[in-house]
Formats: C-alpha cells, structure tokens, sequence
C-alpha cells in the first residue's frame, strides 16, 4: 500500500474544499453544526492555507486515489 500526503496546490483548493464540506458534515452530529443558507457548513480560514505562512494544505492518497486532506497550522484547538 502506498500512502502519500501531496502538498495541495491551488488550483486544488476546490477538491480540499469539497473533502473539507464532508469531513464537516461527518462531525456535525457531534458538533451540533448545521449548514449555512447556501448548504454549505464552509470553513472560514481554508483561503489562508494559500496565503499565509506557516500554514500548509496537503492532500493524502493511497494507491494513487485520493482519500482525504490535512491542514497543518501552528494554532491549536481545545473543547
């Protein structure tokens, strides 16, 4: 099996965009989230992983096929 995490580029940030929608609906369940008016849960810093520093989007592939995302940042999150 071969894993890879592929640094996205930006003409791929509508892919990590659409995984991103799926990853969210997945946690809304437990995250009580729900859509915007438009269906859409959207992830408000996504355009930043093109445009700041320290922020790094990469797309993971197994056998060649895409099978999901990683956004890499400094910052962390806590419940």
């Amino acid at each position: 099996m071969k894993i890879e995490a592929v640094k996205a580029t930006q003409q791929q940030k509508s892919v990590l965009c659409n995984l991103m929608e799926l990853y969210q609906y997945d946690l809304s369940e437990i995250e009580a989230k729900d859509v915007d008016d438009c269906g859409l849960f959207g992830y408000r810093y996504l355009d930043s992983y093109w445009t700041e520093p320290e922020r790094y989007p990469f797309l993971i592939k197994v056998n060649e096929k895409l099978a999901g995302f990683v956004l890499v940042n400094q910052y962390t999150y806590l419940h």
